[in-house]
């Protein structure tokens, strides 16, 4: 039993026991007055020790005598017997006050038992509370009887020993139920209330603070991840409950925190509900942005660039920051995305007055943009994305523009690329052709480095403008048409003068001003 369910325990079984060892002594006073059986209640209220006569109640002035005589048939007949054997040796006073001891004993050894304090159960691999535990209140009332279950789990305790001492304990065992009912319904009423409020808080805390989780491998959202425990074993998020109110403990007697006090539960190891991949999510708050473009736009560059710039930023602030390694590589490092799912990136900032957030990267080879009719869909992130980025080489767009082909395919077109992704994009949403979508789209002209490619933008007066000479009319239309709002720049990926922060700080500034704050004061 971990801490919390021994208090639990010791209070359930503290007052009923007290009271049952006092109706013991009461029960003894009496059997050695009379010299027969008797069972005796003892009476607070007389303000008498137990061991005075006025102390006691006998059970046989409160009850019929027809139902008395019932009562104590089996163990004044058992008393009778063993006199027999005994004879001389052992009076019958003393004889019945050893049996009494001894069935109060088995009694006791019930409630003390392993299996009156069991709090597991099968098949989940944590402790429940005392007080929450499956069948609760029956397997509360079957405390005093445990002993039977107690010697059955035993090899070399024969289950026959309590049976023998039943007719001496069953009055005090039925007294004890009771006690043990009463007590145990008020600390349950009491440790319910708590866990609940418990519950709701720490349900508003996260909900306000962190919101949801995402896998990196498989890109699903959930509310909230499973944990491993350090022996292994997997459950789910702890939260205050039935499981405790601050922390719980798994079978094998590991404790994890179930509140993020002191950010103790942000620590834990994370898992994957859906594929059980290990990630991480520190309870911190994502905010998702997908790359979008074709192959050799400049994605990877243009991520790695912004990611270091933010880097930069949350050092000057004093923050916390720890990014993946697919974005600690210099933006002169990037190779193109190999084709098909990758993880995502991940880039963590916090500070004392800043809770925890998770910028997470979603940067997919320019292929997956290509049309294909046998196309697999696993960019789950457009379900739940914070912003997008549209990256678009505008080397391309002007060679592309300059051609004197007779056989220009739109499939390798802005418009072409853009139309592909969109397609996925209200597929995975289930958009329909009139939907709008709410998230930030940002259009990046790349490669702003290369002085002709500056120049040209530059004279266009702005990328939009750059574009739409550039025969990509279509490309702002559609943009226009299924996005509410869209941004466009020219940014440098490389070099001092990099600027590739600049989309992504727009995006931020519209789903996390705090944040952005926090950043660029």
């Amino acid at each position: 039993m971990n801490r919390l369910n021994v208090k639990l325990f010791a209070v359930t079984v503290t007052v009923p026991l007290l009271y049952a060892a006092a109706c013991l002594i009461c029960t003894l006073a009496s059997i050695r007055g009379t010299g027969t059986f008797d069972f005796c209640l003892f009476d607070p209220s007389a303000l008498a020790m137990p061991w005075s006569p006025e102390a006691g109640i006998s059970l046989s002035t409160l009850l019929p005598e027809r139902v008395w005589e019932l009562l104590i048939l089996l163990p004044a007949g058992m008393a009778e017997h063993l006199g027999a054997y005994v004879g001389e040796h052992i009076g019958p006073a003393d004889l019945l006050s050893v049996l009494t001891l001894v069935g109060f004993a088995a009694m006791l050894a019930g409630m003390l038992s392993g299996t009156a304090r069991d709090c597991t159960a099968e098949g989940d691999p944590r402790e429940f509370m005392f007080t929450a535990r499956p069948r609760s209140v029956l397997k509360a009332a079957a405390m005093p009887w445990d002993a039977f279950p107690a010697a059955f789990r035993r090899k070399y305790v024969p289950v026959l020993i309590p049976v023998l001492l039943l007719p001496f304990m069953y009055l005090f065992a039925a007294v004890t139920t009771v006690l043990v009912l009463i007590v145990f319904l008020i600390v349950k009423g009491i440790v319910g209330a708590a866990a609940r409020s418990a519950s709701r808080k720490d349900r508003e805390e996260y909900g306000r603070l962190t919101g949801h989780a995402v896998c990196t491998v498989c890109k699903r959202s959930f509310p909230r991840p499973d944990v491993r425990c350090r022996c292994k074993e997997v459950f789910s998020y702890p939260v205050p409950g039935v499981y405790g109110l601050r922390e719980h403990t798994c079978v094998n007697g590991h404790t994890v925190p179930c509140t993020n006090a002191n950010g103790a539960r942000s620590k834990l190891d994370t898992v994957c509900p859906c594929c059980g991949a290990s990630i991480r999510t520190q309870e911190s708050w994502p905010i998702v942005i997908s790359m979008i473009g074709a192959t050799g736009a400049g994605k990877t560059a243009l991520m790695r660039s912004a990611a270091d710039n933010i880097i930069g930023a949350a050092r000057r602030q004093g923050m916390y920051s720890e990014a993946s390694e697919g974005l600690t590589a210099p933006a002169e490092a990037a190779v193109p995305t190999p084709p098909g799912e990758t993880d995502s990136e991940q880039l963590f900032l916090r500070s004392r007055n800043v809770h925890g957030r998770v910028l997470i990267v979603n940067d997919i080879s320019g292929q997956e943009f290509l049309p294909a009719e046998d196309r697999v869909l696993f960019q789950e992130y457009y379900r739940y994305n914070d912003g997008l980025v549209f990256a678009i080489d505008p080397l391309e767009v002007m060679a592309y523009h300059r051609s004197g082909s007779a056989f220009k395919s739109d499939k390798v077109t802005v418009a072409g690329t853009f139309e592909t992704f969109h397609q996925i994009y209200a597929t995975i949403n289930g958009y329909g052709p009139s939907v709008r979508s709410q998230v930030p789209l940002a259009v990046v002209l790349t490669r702003m480095d290369i002085a002709h490619v500056r120049s040209a933008v530059d004279a266009a007066g702005s990328p939009e403008a750059f574009l739409e000479e550039h025969g990509q009319g279509a490309f702002l239309k559609l943009a226009a048409a299924v996005f509410a709002e869209v941004r466009f720049f020219k940014v440098t990926s490389h070099g001092p003068k990099a600027d590739a922060v600049d989309p992504f700080k727009w995006i931020l500034w519209k789903s996390d001003p705090e944040l952005m704050k926090a950043l660029w004061p």
